[in-house]
């Protein structure tokens, strides 16, 4: 269960570099995602319903963080991606639809895992962290579900 993971703090964040960063909330959306599954199997609606909107919060959190301006196309592309996946997300909670969590988790593996790899070669190429401001990470919560 998520609940049993470690907390991810917002001094943990501060000290990331932004791209691990990503990942971490990527592993969250996926592993909010799993649990959905599980409490749908389980005809949990609460717990589905937490963690469905628990995964919507996380990916509010990616778009909220894009730079449009340094971005551009990419960027632009993210959002729309981003703003679709929320868009399914009610789909699971309206239907408790497997295959829709299915669907997301397959969309966003691949952009967790290309994250993971520039973040890699980050950290390979000695590239010290490069922290947020902390007025902007002040209002994140915990980066797991409780």
């Amino acid at each position: 269960m998520l609940e049993s993971r470690p907390q991810i703090t917002k001094r943990e964040l501060l000290n990331m570099r932004p791209s691990h960063m990503v990942v971490v909330v990527y592993d969250e959306i996926i592993a909010a995602l799993r649990e959905a599954k599980i409490a749908i199997e389980q005809q949990d609606i609460e717990r589905r319903c937490h963690a469905v909107n628990y995964a919507n919060d996380m990916l509010a959190l990616l778009c909220l963080c894009l730079d449009h301006d340094k971005g551009g196309v990419i960027a632009e592309r993210l959002s729309k991606l981003y703003a679709f996946a929320m868009a399914r997300l009610q789909r699971i909670n309206f239907y408790n639809d497997c295959e829709t969590v299915d669907e997301l988790v397959d969309l966003l593996r691949p952009l967790r895992n290309s994250w993971f790899e520039l973040d890699e070669r980050l950290e390979a190429e000695g590239r010290e962290r490069c922290p947020l401001p902390a007025k902007n990470i002040t209002k994140l919560r915990p980066l797991s579900l409780s």
